[in-house]
């Protein structure tokens, strides 16, 4: 129930620089919109939140990026 909640919510980056307003990024980026194509949002992060509550710990692993990091 925990991990099926935390992933079935909204996921939103936000941009910070010095002398600016916090901005949201739009579109969402797709690590956060789909990080693991072809399973959904939610899959992916209710699994990530299953294994971080049952055996303490979770790993993602990142395998690109883009020009802004």
């Amino acid at each position: 129930l925990i991990s099926d909640t935390l992933g079935s919510l909204p996921w939103h980056a936000y941009r910070d620089r010095a002398g600016q307003p916090v901005e949201r990024l739009a579109p969402t980026p797709p690590l956060l919109d789909r990080p693991s194509p072809p399973e959904t949002r939610v899959e992916t992060w209710s699994s990530l939140f299953l294994d971080l509550l049952l055996q303490g710990n979770a790993v993602a692993v990142v395998a690109a990026r883009n020009v802004e990091g």
